[in-house]
């Protein structure tokens, strides 16, 4: 990616912030003048300034005079932060001082680092959107818990075919407590009774008192159909329900 192109997916603001950061960074190089000279002919720096600084001849005191260059520049010309990168990254300016190449590499890692959050929250929100879609999933699939069952039985449950049972009238496997039944969705769409167990018919609110479950006094959440209330199974549609007055 060339300078000038990059440059641009960056503000003024994060600019100058990286600037502030590294004014003493770049005051400390080796024989400044080439980059004095470099700024002088982008106007970036006061002609009086610059004569001044040039003139140095201790190291230390150069030192000072090249931040005190980068700082007025913060300070007053702040608006031409972005003429400074380009001009600083200059092949003929990189080839001199190290400090610079160093510098463009790190704006560079800026410029990529959002790109490559963002690819990263992507990832997150697809497996995050994977991970609940097969929660649900299991949520509707998964077996009641049982004694007998294998690991390798329990990982892989038959999908119940709710809608389409009801659809046929056909029956359907329901718990509560610790009494199974046969529920038919037929009859439970029409009101009455709708589940057979040991030989008997029951209302869903007699199931929920057969079953020692009658405190409870809600059965669309205390009678299951394979681990799914069928208050769910009701709310979704698969079941049909008229209002049901208690006995």
């Amino acid at each position: 990616m060339e300078p000038l192109h990059f440059l641009e997916f960056l503000t003024n603001k994060e600019l100058i912030g990286f600037f502030h950061c590294k004014k003493t960074e770049m005051s400390c190089m080796e024989q400044p003048n080439i980059f004095l000279n470099q700024l002088r002919d982008y106007d970036l720096v006061p002609e009086k300034l610059y004569k001044k600084v040039i003139r140095m001849r201790c190291k230390e005191k150069k030192k000072d005079g090249v931040y005190e260059v980068l700082d007025r520049l913060e300070k007053e010309r702040s608006d031409k932060v972005k003429v400074f990168w380009r001009c600083v990254f200059h092949n003929h300016i990189l080839q001199k001082y190290p400090v610079l190449c160093g510098l463009r590499k790190s704006l560079m890692d800026e410029v990529k680092k959002p790109q490559s959050e963002e690819n990263t929250a992507k990832k997150r929100r697809g497996r995050s959107k994977r991970k609940k879609s097969v929660e649900e999933t299991e949520d509707d699939e998964q077996p009641g818990p049982s004694s007998s069952s294998s690991p390798n039985q329990q990982k892989s449950p038959k999908k119940p075919k709710f809608s389409s049972a009801v659809k046929r009238g056909e029956k359907l496997p329901v718990t509560c407590g610790n009494k199974k039944g046969t529920l038919c969705g037929n009859k439970l769409a029409k009101g009455g009774a709708c589940i057979h167990s040991q030989g008997c018919w029951f209302t869903p609110s007699d199931f929920e008192r057969f079953a020692g479950k009658g405190s409870c006094k809600n059965w669309k959440l205390s009678i299951r159909c394979q681990n799914t209330t069928l208050k769910k199974l009701i709310k979704e549609g698969r079941l049909k329900c008229p209002r049901m007055k208690r006995k």
